[in-house]
């Protein structure tokens, strides 16, 4: 993620609204905040942009009276989002569900009870 060549391992804590990246040979993390709604309930690397470096998507399906949101991180830049998208719908969730791969992002919203859920296929810009 980093670009540094190490392997790191991404762990969400929904619960704590965060994700920890924990790299190969340190035992300490460091740690992505999002501001609630189980940010990092749903995790996607991969080279979003085709420039040869790993993206990260992450969801929060609860976020914006459950609406839900997607972040993604370009490049290893782990300290700010370089895009997000928001859920149209109170109870859509989306980022209940997040994948990736180059040139494509796929955003999975199960909606609320009662309501059909989605899939968003986006190129992000």
């Amino acid at each position: 993620m980093d670009g540094d060549g190490d392997i790191e391992w991404l762990v969400g804590a929904p619960g704590a609204g965060r994700v920890d990246v924990f790299e190969h040979e340190e035992h300490g993390a460091a740690s992505l905040h999002g501001d609630a709604g189980r940010f990092g309930a749903a995790l996607a690397v991969a080279d979003v942009d085709g420039d040869g470096t790993d993206d990260l998507l992450v969801g929060a399906p609860m976020a914006n009276q459950r609406r839900g949101r997607v972040e993604l991180f370009r490049n290893g830049h782990l300290a700010d989002a370089t895009d997000s998208w928001e859920g149209e719908e109170e109870g859509e969730q989306l980022g209940f569900a997040v994948a990736a791969s180059t040139g494509r992002v796929v955003l999975g919203a199960p909606g609320a009870a009662g309501q059909p859920g989605s899939a968003w296929v986006l190129t992000p810009p």
